[in-house]
């Protein structure tokens, strides 16, 4: 039987076609490709989530704004109004453009080490796989087929060379065999058991001019050919820094059981191999237990790859598969990340794919994941610093609202903030270096919410801080013979500078960090002085005092916004220290 997309470079003959279009081979795989789902990245999931929580968040405080004012005998237009003042603060309007931001730099990262990114969200999505699925051919191996060993006319031969390279040598074992049909197969076994992939030839005489066979004629066996795909010299060293990541790696493939238990143990997946057929056999119950306990799977159909992520996708897995051929492409488009081979792939499997590798090489994936953590990393980092400032900003308003006084801060100020502070400031966490243990801690819980417990809570103490640090000044400025709009500015400069200083907390999540983190990204150091530059400018230029209702500050205003931001980054230093020392 040949099938739709087999080529016949030499040679003559007829053929009966048995099927077309999608009753082909190829027609399956296209079925079995509209058969597999679009599933959301961990990312969009986890965005979704906490865009909800946030909106609710939002329309509650309005919600409590209004009521409040309209019981105390508010006009009920004027609290409308006023009730959009902290919801519009609360909104945290630089998050899309930083993730976006953080996103594509993710991406021109990984383009240096070897991958492609087709998929934005694909950058976040690797940092959260728990399982990779790799193919045999061209990903952990080189993918260049080197004859070693030939048994034909009852001798045994030893070819030399590697690769595709024009040297070796035949050599001659010197000990003739019959080959009988116990004999090949314990060959076959033999040359399985070293990874090595076995062909036979054989041959048939005809008379000249044949162009159709009604039956398979006598062959005469030629003997067999064993063909070594020689591991890649990073792919054991990629596989072990993924498992030590707590990542595991699955082994997926059409070779011999023999051939795919050899190469497995020469990359570090060891342990008993499933077979097709047994999968084949196993009920959609029992597949997902088989397969969490399976490292290493051979004779595998494309319908079965399908299977496979499905039933790792059942345990809320995020999977990333690996895939050159048009049978690949339904797994690659199930699969939470597929990944095609930029070399060595079809165009259908890079179609289907979220990423592609221009080197064909496991260890671009091991690197892939070390720079999905990393964003992913970056992201939180950006949103445990800016949403602080978007809470305390509503929080404000709405005590202002609510006490029935003057707003501490003007809708166009919290606008200047939104567009000066968060963007100068929040930049610098896109280009954030991983940290050094960041392939030696286990994958996230696809369960967890974006923010943990613990970072809510430092989130919501922050925002305290900035409230009672900036509601109460903006009253000790008035009471103490200050103006409306210097009050004002004190309060756009308390955001500002806290915001600068909380910066360091948030360069690392649970480890202090400074003046480091100021040597391993610079950003910062330019980020911060530009900062304290447009503040500069904001509080004394005339021309920003006008259009922005600022004023001039003097030296013990100054002193006392300094102290709110020193306050904060010795509290939160201080809460990251209280585990270790409780332990």
């Amino acid at each position: 039987m040949a099938y739709s997309g087999t080529f016949a470079p030499y040679g003559q003959g007829a053929g009966l076609v048995t099927a077309t279009g999608a009753d082909t081979e190829i027609g399956l795989v296209h079925r079995l490709v509209d058969q597999a789902t679009d599933v959301q990245t961990p990312l969009t999931k986890k965005i979704a989530h906490f865009s909800k929580l946030v909106t609710v968040a939002i329309l509650g405080l309005a919600a409590v704004t209004f009521a409040v004012g309209v019981l105390r005998g508010q006009p009920v237009a004027e609290m409308l109004t006023a009730a959009v003042a902290p919801a519009v603060g609360a909104i945290p309007e630089g998050l899309h453009a930083v993730v976006a931001i953080t996103l594509a730099f993710g991406v021109a990262r990984m383009v240096r080490r070897n991958v492609i990114i087709r998929r934005l969200p694909a950058v976040e999505t690797l940092g959260s796989t728990t399982v990779i699925c790799t193919d045999k051919t061209g990903t952990p191996t080189r993918n260049q087929m080197t004859v070693t060993d030939i048994a034909a006319g009852g001798r045994r031969y030893e070819v030399t060379g590697t690769g595709y390279a024009p040297h070796g040598d035949l050599r001659l074992d010197g000990r003739p065999e019959p080959l009988d049909r116990r004999r090949i197969d314990e060959l076959v076994e033999g040359y399985g058991r070293c990874a090595l992939r076995v062909l036979a030839f054989a041959r048939a005489d005809l008379a000249p001019g044949t162009t159709r066979l009604d039956g398979l004629p006598r062959l005469t066996l030629l003997g067999l050919q064993a063909m070594h795909d020689p591991p890649r010299d990073q792919a054991a060293p990629a596989v072990r820094a993924c498992r030590a990541a707590g990542i595991q790696v699955k082994m997926i493939t059409g070779d011999h059981v023999a051939t795919a238990r050899a190469v497995g143990e020469q990359i570090g997946l060891e342990g008993a191999v499933l077979t097709g057929t047994e999968l084949a056999a196993c009920s959609d119950d029992e597949l997902p237990d088989a397969v969490e306990r399976t490292a290493v799977f051979a004779r595998v159909s494309p319908e079965q790859k399908l299977r496979l992520v499905r039933a790792l996708q059942s345990r809320s897995h995020v999977i990333a598969m690996t895939g050159d051929g048009v049978n690949d492409a339904p797994a690659l488009k199930q699969a939470d990340i597929g990944i095609a081979m930029g070399r060595g792939g079809t165009e259908v499997a890079k179609e289907s794919a979220d990423m592609i590798l221009t080197d064909d090489d496991f260890a671009s994936i091991k690197a892939a994941v070390e720079e999905g953590r990393g964003v992913f990393d970056n992201l939180v980092k950006f949103i445990v610093w800016a949403l602080p400032a978007n809470i305390g900003l509503g929080l404000v308003l709405m005590a202002a609202v609510l006490g029935g006084g003057e707003l501490p801060i003007l809708p166009v100020q919290v606008l200047w903030l939104n567009m000066t502070a968060v963007l100068i400031l929040g930049l610098p966490f896109a280009v954030e270096p991983r940290d050094d243990d960041i392939m030696r801690r286990p994958p996230r819980d696809p369960s967890l919410p974006l923010l943990t417990r613990a970072l809510t809570a430092r989130v919501l103490l922050v925002a305290a801080i900035l409230l009672a640090g900036a509601f109460g000044l903006f009253h000790w400025e008035q009471d103490h013979g200050a103006s409306l709009a210097e009050a004002r500015t004190v309060v756009v400069n308390v955001f500002a500078v806290t915001l600068l200083a909380y910066l360091f907390n948030c360069l690392s999540i649970d480890r202090p960090m400074v003046w480091r983190g100021v040597r391993r990204n610079p950003w910062v150091g330019v980020g911060a002085l530009a900062l304290l530059a447009v503040q500069a400018l904001y509080t004394y230029a005339p021309f920003m005092n006008e259009l922005f209702h600022s004023a001039p500050l003097g030296t013990d205003a100054w002193t006392r916004v300094v102290a709110v931001a020193v306050l904060t980054y010795g509290v939160i230093e201080l809460a990251k220290w209280a585990p270790r020392l409780r332990q």
